[in-house]
């Protein structure tokens, strides 16, 4: 499996091609930082077991499988599991985004 930071919007999914989007939430410097990946070549018991290494106990994740329907071509997302932090739903609230070289290595 290969990972990308960025999530799965960083970069383009080929039609046959299923990518996983992992985002986890930890806690720093007083708030939530977001980690973004993009999970390509695996299946989602790779995926999952990519979210239970890279997720802190006190961390929060969400779990989509992002395709490109045969069809249309448009993009496409599912979710599968995790919660955003309760205080990022709902109303947009200020979060940082984890700089890729200081993402936490469990």
């Amino acid at each position: 499996m290969q990972v990308r930071p960025g999530g799965a919007r960083e970069f383009e999914t080929p039609v046959d091609e299923v990518v996983f989007e992992v985002v986890v939430w930890t806690r720093e410097r007083g708030g939530w930082v977001e980690h973004d990946y993009g999970l390509v070549g695996g299946d989602v018991h790779d995926a999952v077991e990519f979210v239970r290494f890279r997720t802190p106990e006190d961390g929060q994740y969400e779990l989509r499988v992002c395709f490109r329907d045969d069809a249309t071509g448009n993009g496409m997302s599912v979710w599968l599991s995790g919660r955003a932090p309760e205080e990022l739903r709902g109303e947009p609230q200020p979060y940082a985004r984890a700089d890729p070289d200081d993402r936490p290595r469990n």
